[in-house]
């Protein structure tokens, strides 16, 4: 039987687990928490619990296809409930946009509140749809190999470019179809959805708008039941997890992963594996090699600006119930494109950010005690590239809670009951992250889905990646798409 170490416990890390296991593969599972689940992860506290990373489930049919391919049904692990409001968009006239899930709603309700034409969304929606479908198989659904762009879906694709639209920057391609500002800032934000700019990154990221048309869902317990699943599952499969693992390193001969050393309470392990998946930041890999295996490391990116963004977060227990908000709201800030230029080109905490606000307690009343409310509240940052993040909370703390009481009428100055907060060097100390950015590389260029690491190390024989940092990118069915693409790869091999 041959022996496989996945070294992080994230959805990825779960995932390749779970298919390895299923194969009659050996897993051993080394995570360096004291819980399974990655960015998945919770807080809880004075009655509020809070999803601390990942808020919105879509592509449900990924995560359905992981427990198809075990023979098990979903709802038995996982039970998604489709909302009915994807997101309500505020702006700082106080006037407020409802993207309904129903597609026919959601364009009369564009209509109304922006004056634009139902036929001009209608017909971006369809331009959108046709990026998916000429591009989804090759880039989604399939590793990227030199076989790619022999293939015949590459060359189908490759005749109608031009309808994939990667030469405009999403901002101008949307601009192209709307005259609304409103409408217009709607469809950029999907850029940040990778941790982008969509004054820079190119127009095929509407891709990402179209996914959202499929429906979003929340599980009944909240994000953290994702974890919760997958780990009952990889247990059911035999996959053997460690937990609280430290001091991790590996010895390489012959370019393949012959050791890999690590610690928990202070007892050392040596063990032989066949194969490893890293199943974290591809560039926090590097840190598991010694001085003269440096050869082996992942090149980093030259620039922070390449780095996708970060987060500053705000976990709020708010007094009260607040009808005019729904699970996933956004207050979107006065200059959009600034924003970003802060963000990506000055690398400072941008003076005037969006705002989203997420209230899980809205469908799942334990999550808050009675008459009060979670809020995950996330502004876009740079990475950690050493500013005062101390200074910078505080100033954005004030700047978040003067904007939500200009915009909702919302005064939170005597309602916050319960506060956490994370930033960028929390995420980069609890996740791995690099700099703390959440996406490894932004999607900025116009070859960024080409350009992105690969599910296999360039050199070595036996190491595979999975996660948000690797193909196919950042969020929860992509990681989980990485996960099919690396353990397939050992599968095949044997």
């Amino acid at each position: 039987m041959k022996r496989v170490c996945v070294i992080g416990g994230g959805l990825s890390g779960l995932a390749s687990s779970i298919r390895l296991a299923k194969k009659g593969f050996d897993v051993t599972l080394l995570e360096k928490n004291d819980y399974l689940g990655g960015k998945a992860g919770q807080i809880s506290d004075q009655g509020f619990r809070f999803d601390s990373g990942p808020s919105l489930v879509t592509m449900k049919w990924v995560f359905k296809e992981l427990f198809d391919d075990c023979d098990k049904k979903m709802d038995d692990y996982l039970e998604l409930q489709k909302l009915n409001v994807n997101c309500k968009y505020f702006y700082n006239d106080k006037s407020s946009i409802t993207a309904f899930s129903d597609q026919k709603k959601y364009n009369q309700e564009v209509a109304l509140k922006t004056g634009q034409s139902i036929k001009a969304l209608e017909k971006f929606q369809k331009s959108s749809r046709k990026i998916y479908e000429l591009t989804a198989d090759i880039f989604l659904y399939n590793p990227i190999k030199i076989s790619t762009i022999f293939s015949k879906k590459f060359f189908i694709s490759s005749l109608q470019i031009f309808s994939i639209d990667p030469f405009r920057t999403l901002n101008s391609a949307i601009s192209s179809f709307f005259s609304s500002s409103k409408l217009i800032q709607i469809y950029n934000r999907f850029a940040t959805f990778n941790g982008s700019d969509p004054f820079q990154s190119p127009a095929t990221l509407n891709i990402i708008s179209h996914v959202e048309t499929q429906g979003c869902w929340l599980p009944k317990e909240g994000i953290r039941q994702i974890p919760k699943a997958l780990t009952k599952l990889a247990l059911e499969l035999g996959v053997n997890t460690k937990l609280n693992v430290d001091k991790i390193q590996v010895e390489i001969n012959d370019k393949k992963v012959s050791l890999i050393k690590y610690h928990i309470d202070n007892q050392e392990f040596v063990e032989k594996f066949d194969d490893v998946i890293f199943a974290g930041d591809i560039y926090s890999y590097n840190s598991l090699l010694t001085e003269n295996l440096s050869k082996f490391k992942i090149q980093t990116p030259k620039k922070s600006s390449d780095l996708s963004s970060s987060a500053i977060i705000f976990y709020w227990g708010v007094k009260g119930t607040h009808e005019n908000l729904d699970v996933h709201n956004i207050l979107f800030s006065n200059n959009y494109k600034q924003e970003f230029e802060d963000i990506f080109k000055n690398q400072i905490v941008p003076k005037d950010p969006t705002i989203y606000i997420n209230i899980n307690s809205k469908i799942i009343p334990t999550d808050a005690p009675t008459d009060c409310e979670n809020w995950f509240v996330m502004i876009n940052t740079p990475p950690n590239i050493g500013q005062n993040w101390e200074g910078e909370v505080s100033i954005v703390r004030q700047k978040i809670i003067a904007n939500i009481k200009t915009i909702l009428d919302i005064d939170l100055s005597d309602k916050i009951m319960f506060e956490r907060i994370s930033t960028p060097v929390t995420l980069q100390k609890n996740t791995s992250s690099y700099k703390g950015s959440l996406y490894g590389k932004n999607s900025n260029r116009l070859l960024s889905a080409f350009l992105r690491p690969k599910n296999k190390h360039p050199s070595l024989k036996n190491l595979y990646f999975t996660g948000g940092s690797v193909h196919p990118g950042g969020g929860m069915p992509l990681a989980l798409l990485s996960a099919k693409f690396a353990s397939q790869e050992i599968i095949n091999k044997y």
